[in-house]
């Protein structure tokens, strides 16, 4: 009898590990093609800023006609039935590094850590989990605003009496591009060109069936 007790607990404990493991199994493929999805939409929405972006004309005469080649990319995740990205250029021409956001480690600042590199422009987020590599570093200092001031300040390796005259300015109506993708279909997608936030404003209706 107590066999009998013995085996039916056995069968119970490895249906039980058995189950746990597929559910891990299936959480974990879920995860991954959601990831593949979300990447998918991320390069779409970029080929298509590429060919409608065009730099404000009176940004072009502050930077001697040079259109903006570089430019911040925001996920919202308040919606769940579209991926939301917003699309800005960088204004302040540099990025500034902190020591803290060293090669191998996730930057603990918003630091990009991520990029896309397209017809000579850069598309650059923080995704909070990769490592900071050295090629993203290397592709930064090449579009030249890569600000290592605050590590070299850490580090003393500035003279005393060194004068940070870095500015930091905002511009509220300069416009940025909203992408809302449809999670089910990538490929379909509105943009709403825009200097309000994300919810602050009516969004555009998709037919994602």
């Amino acid at each position: 009898m107590d066999m009998k007790k013995n085996f039916k607990s056995l069968v119970i404990i490895f249906t039980l590990i058995f189950s746990f493991i597929n559910c891990s199994m299936s959480n974990t493929s879920f995860k991954n093609q959601n990831e593949e999805k979300i990447e998918k939409a991320r390069e779409n929405v970029v080929l298509d800023f590429i060919k409608i972006y065009k730099t404000p004309k009176k940004y072009l005469k502050k930077r001697n006609n040079q259109p903006f080649n570089v430019f911040w990319i925001f996920e919202d995740e308040t919606n769940n039935q579209n991926y939301i990205f917003d699309i800005l250029p960088e204004t302040q021409n540099y990025i500034s590094l902190n020591i803290e956001d060293s090669i191998g480690k996730v930057p603990k600042s918003n630091f990009p850590n991520r990029f896309i590199q397209k017809n000579n422009k850069i598309f650059l987020w923080n995704d909070g989990l990769t490592p900071l590599s050295k090629d993203l570093l290397n592709v930064i200092k090449k579009y030249i605003i890569l600000d290592s001031t605050n590590v070299k300040l850490k580090k003393g390796l500035l003279p005393d009496r060194f004068l940070d005259d870095r500015l930091i300015t905002t511009d509220d109506k300069l416009e940025g591009i909203h992408y809302y993708v449809c999670r089910n279909n990538t490929k379909h997608f509105r943009r709403i060109k825009t200097n309000i936030a994300v919810g602050y404003y009516t969004p555009p209706k998709l037919k994602c069936n």
